[in-house]
């Protein structure tokens, strides 16, 4: 099990529990994930819904005191190794897209969940497609209200958004370490980028404190971690970028002989993933565009309509 594999219950899913979870909820199923002894995943994104998340197909039909859910999950990170998975799905076709949706935590284990690793070109295989079949999840299980589920889709990102980048200072002393090992400080290039990453990176950890300090006396995240979140995937694709260049040519060898063991390697080829994961580079402008410079939102004819009524649903 990857060593990282406890992050996304940790970060996200759980604080979308304290958020949206009953008080029974929260004391049946965090224990176990702060003591590390049980896994989640996220089951949001789908072949045909990811950054219009909202158009989601996945059914959530209720049948007596339990749900049957049926539909497929993509780009679902360690499912392989998840004890449990929150997962959203469409209850009312009736109703508009974001209104009909809830929110399920499903066991891993149950019948019908079938997992299927994705090989990355980083030659890892931590993201999923989740196959959901005739699946039972009893109401119990069920986070929110019916039809809250968009609120808990919103939760979870916004926590996903801050904790998706941790460890970025750690990287950074790593690569200046490498870049000193190398001899290259003396290069005026070198340094001068090295000292924009420097900069950048403090400007990153002193808004996180910052959006931390106001979470701590009882907020939420707000849009100010799209900012944070696009503002960390440039810093972070700039970091593995500068390792490769401080290697020269040899950034061109495999990385198992190639300086670094292939961890600059990985790192570099991963970067893709997480511009994506979380909201894509593109959605975190328009969030920031809408709800920070009050800029006019996307026209979406869609919004208001019946889902069964959308083109394509």
């Amino acid at each position: 099990v990857p060593h990282d594999a406890l992050g996304v219950g940790i970060g996200w899913c759980g604080p979308a529990v304290l958020q949206h979870g009953s008080e029974d909820q929260q004391e049946r199923l965090l224990p176990g994930l702060l003591r590390g002894d049980e896994i989640w995943c996220q089951m949001f994104s789908e072949p045909g819904a990811g950054s219009d998340l909202a158009g989601l197909k996945t059914r959530a039909t209720p049948d007596g005191d339990e749900w049957v859910l049926n539909g497929q999950k993509t780009w679902t990170t360690f499912a392989q190794h998840s004890d449990w998975g929150l997962c959203i799905a469409r209850h009312d076709a009736d109703l508009p897209k974001h209104r009909g949706l809830s929110a399920f935590i499903v066991d891993m284990a149950a019948d019908g969940v079938e997992c299927r690793p994705v090989k990355q070109m980083t030659g890892s295989q931590n993201f999923n497609e989740v196959f959901l079949t005739d699946v039972r999840v009893s109401d119990d299980n069920r986070i929110g209200d019916v039809g809250e589920g968009w609120g808990v889709v919103i939760t979870t990102f916004l926590w996903e958004r801050i904790n998706l980048l941790a460890g970025g200072e750690r990287i950074l002393g790593g690569l200046q370490e490498f870049i000193g090992s190398r001899g290259q400080h003396a290069s005026p290039e070198i340094r001068d980028r090295l000292v924009d990453l420097y900069v950048r990176a403090e400007v990153i950890r002193f808004s996180t404190m910052r959006l931390l300090t106001a979470v701590s006396g009882g907020g939420l995240p707000g849009p100010e971690g799209s900012t944070l979140k696009l503002m960390s995937t440039s810093t972070l694709s700039d970091i593995y970028e500068l390792a490769l260049d401080a290697m020269g040519p040899e950034a061109m060898l495999s990385p198992d002989v190639a300086p670094g063991h292939g961890e600059w390697h990985a790192g570099f080829l991963g970067m893709p993933g997480l511009r994506v994961g979380g909201g894509t580079d593109q959605i975190q402008r328009n969030i920031i565009g809408d709800r920070v410079l009050g800029l006019p939102p996307d026209i979406r004819v869609d919004k208001d309509l019946p889902f069964r009524e959308v083109p394509g649903a």
